[in-house]
């Protein structure tokens, strides 16, 4: 678990302590405003080398290249233990415990110069810089296998199996990877080996025979080798015979062919490991619906296996975001060796289009999955974007994060009538609606001492007159300057302020009567707008922020999205012209 990330004199942040409480093997959804210093924070972690906290110039805090920069973490282990990592111009516990990778835009700005006429002319273009998946492309190599060799050298007719297309088959080849052949070269393995061999050459009698004497004795030597066992697995997923005796014979000729001429093979193993990597990359690549269809992985003698974009006028943003996200995460994934792994993804997810996001968000889980029980794994998504409001992440385990986290005045005797709702009697349920959440000209007249009683509700809102009261004087604080606010008290009366404003512009009796029986603010505005009548935009603007106040629940954090949203001047100072109208 990681406690909390403090922060000191990286770009724009001075001194910051995160408070995260974060679970590994969980997307962690991290909300801040623009300008709170999710990018600071992104560049703290891409700086970590394996020594130190080596920062740019461009990465230091008011450009003061004397100050004391830092990064550390509070962490809980697997055993409970409180650890505190430090990074800094001297250290780096960090990398120490965890690999660290982080997934931000690859944008840079270059600069040419060419000759015009004998002068000097300077041209600028942005582009993306190439990305790396397989550091190196490996010599190509394969094994020789002669069928007939192999026939002499086993001399038992047609029961011996022809592997020579297993070699050509490169998932195979990169399978074998996983089995270290030079233990069957120790002693005890070695001498069994042999006296198979021996006993399978002297083997007499009817082919059936031969196959059922053979595959007895194979059972009981295969009972007691898990490393003979793993490697006729191997070849069984990939071969045409899936009888013993074709299995182990197989076996026995590759780990000939291994002994015969050790580094060719590992050579062979090496090269059909990146092949089928590569195929995989490729068989990925193609699948991605691009303007530009040619942003495919190709071979670099010196860079490896790389993604190269087109100029960034030449591809469209979120394209250029969603192939960079992609293929940075390929390469990711090849790197973690920790059992402690962060990954940070800095606001690539905020500008991918709805399929675009679904997909990179199947991949994230993909590599989760694939890492599961080897590593914990802290995918951390940074965002400016609130999942209450976008419904944009739809992880099954995620955990949201408000790195803007207010401490917002609470009325508990209000937020008890608004998230108590779904427990209500019908009939109480609908009189909250109509009468305190909603504009009704009739509430003045309206006493619920008894149901706010039975429903053990104070009994300082037991009218919907009182209730009014107290919201709009808690909304005129808040105009006038008030810091310290109750957000369900401010939207309550934003609301019925609005909805009492554009209620007195229905000249019809008729009208007022479908206005008030039409649920929900949007529908009454667009009821509204229906009968010609115009309002100002705000009213509909700011819905955003009244309407998610007015349907609270235990599991959500809602309020605090809305309190950020509410100490926002500009907004303010719409909700200010809302009362002035």
């Amino acid at each position: 678990m990681i406690k909390t990330i403090t922060i000191k004199n990286i770009k724009g942040i001075e001194e910051k302590i995160l408070e995260l409480n974060i679970y590994p093997n969980k997307p962690s959804i991290v909300v801040a405003p623009n300008g709170f210093g999710k990018s600071s924070l992104a560049m703290a972690f891409s700086s970590l080398n394996r020594e130190r906290l080596k920062l740019t110039k461009e990465s230091f805090h008011k450009n003061e290249e004397e100050s004391n920069w830092s990064l550390s973490l509070k962490i809980k282990d697997v055993e409970n233990k409180e650890l505190e990592l430090i990074a800094d111009n001297n250290q780096n516990q960090i990398s120490k415990y965890f690999d660290v990778f982080v997934i931000n835009n690859k944008l840079i700005a270059k600069t040419k110069q060419q000759s015009y006429d004998g002068k000097l002319v300077a041209s600028s273009s942005i582009e993306v810089s190439p990305i790396a998946l397989i550091p190196t492309v490996p010599e190509k190599h394969h094994i020789e296998y002669k069928y007939r060799d192999q026939q002499k050298k086993y001399d038992c007719g047609d029961m011996l199996p022809n592997i020579h297309e297993l070699f050509l088959d490169y998932s195979f080849m990169s399978d074998l990877d996983s089995i270290d052949f030079k233990k069957f070269n120790g002693l005890k393995i070695s001498r069994q080996l042999d006296l198979e061999r021996k006993k399978i050459s002297g083997i007499k009698g009817k082919k059936e025979d031969t196959r059922n004497n053979l595959s007895s004795r194979l059972t009981l030597y295969l009972e007691d080798n898990s490393l003979f066992s793993n490697l006729l697995k191997i070849i069984k997923n990939h071969s045409p015979h899936t009888d013993i005796v074709h299995l182990t014979y197989s076996a026995l000729q590759i780990i000939d062919l291994f002994n015969l001429n050790n580094d060719s093979f590992k050579k062979a193993i090496k090269y059909s490991s990146y092949a089928d990597e590569k195929k995989e990359y490729d068989e990925l690549f193609s699948t991605i619906e691009t303007t530009w269809k040619n942003i495919k992985p190709i071979e670099d003698s010196k860079k490896g296996l790389i993604v190269e974009f087109p100029k960034a006028n030449q591809i469209s943003n979120g394209e250029r975001d969603f192939i960079n996200f992609l293929s940075s995460l390929i390469a990711i994934k090849r790197k973690i060796k920790s059992e402690h792994c962060i990954l940070i993804i800095d606001e690539v997810f905020d500008y991918l289009d709805d399929s675009n996001l679904i997909t990179a968000q199947y991949y994230i889980s993909r590599i989760m999955k694939d890492v599961k029980g080897k590593t914990q794994f802290y995918p951390i998504i940074l965002t400016h974007l609130s999942p209450h409001y976008f419904k944009n992440y739809r992880f099954n385990k995620q955990q949201i994060v408000y790195l803007d986290k207010q401490s917002p005045k609470k009325n508990k005797e209000i937020e008890d009538i608004i998230k108590n709702r779904s427990k209500y009697e019908k009939e109480f349920k609908d009189i909250i609606s109509k009468y305190y959440l909603h504009y009704d000209p009739s509430y003045e007249n309206k006493d619920y001492k008894s149901e706010f009683s039975s429903n053990s509700l104070h009994h300082k809102y037991d009218t919907p007159k009182k209730f009014r009261e107290n919201v709009f004087l808690e909304l005129s604080n808040y105009i006038n300057g008030n810091n310290c606010f109750d957000p369900i008290s401010i939207c309550a009366a934003v609301r019925l302020k609005i909805e009492e404003a554009v209620y007195n512009e229905l000249k019809f009796e008729s009208d007022q009567i479908e206005f008030i029986n039409t649920f929900e603010t949007d529908k009454k505005l667009q009821y509204i707008s229906s009968k010609g009548i115009d309002f100002p935009e705000t009213y509909s603007l700011l819905g955003v922020i009244y309407n998610e106040a007015m349907h609270l629940n235990i599991e959500e954090d809602k309020l605090t999205p809305i309190c950020s949203k509410l100490n926002n001047l500009l907004i303010k100072k719409m909700i200010a012209e809302v009362v002035s109208e």
